[in-house]
């Protein structure tokens, strides 16, 4: 029986200015951060190892609209991804990491330099 791939946990994330930083760590190849848009763009930053990227677009819902979008990129690589995308990553090399970069909002979506998300402590230094 074939494992199922593991999907990668997003995690030790935080604001810094109001720049906000998504760090995404994947162990295994075949691991993934699952189909998700934002109603912004952002840069995703390849820092080690290599994803698949897919993407379609969204609309206003977030249903996918489309055929997709697809592509391999290996560090270093900086992939813009344009808001209401739907978009997954998955890991072509064990040990990938990689990470999203976005302007810091408030609850209803404006730039901001007030942190409004929840995030680990551990991660401020």
């Amino acid at each position: 029986m074939i494992a199922a791939p593991r999907t990668t946990d997003i995690c030790q994330y935080g604001p810094c200015g109001n720049i906000y930083l998504r760090p995404m760590s994947f162990p295994d190849v075949g691991s993934v951060v699952g189909l998700h848009f934002h109603n912004y763009d952002h840069v995703t930053i390849v820092l080690r190892g290599s994803v698949h990227l897919r993407a379609y677009r969204a609309d206003e819902q977030g249903k996918q609209t489309g055929e997709p979008i697809e592509g391999d990129y290996a560090a270093p690589a900086y992939l813009k991804i344009r808001k209401r995308m739907l978009h997954e990553f998955t890991a072509l090399e064990a040990d990938t990491h990689a990470v999203c970069v976005f302007a810091l909002r408030d609850k209803e979506g404006s730039v901001t330099d007030v942190d409004a998300h929840d995030y680990d402590e551990r991660c401020s230094f």
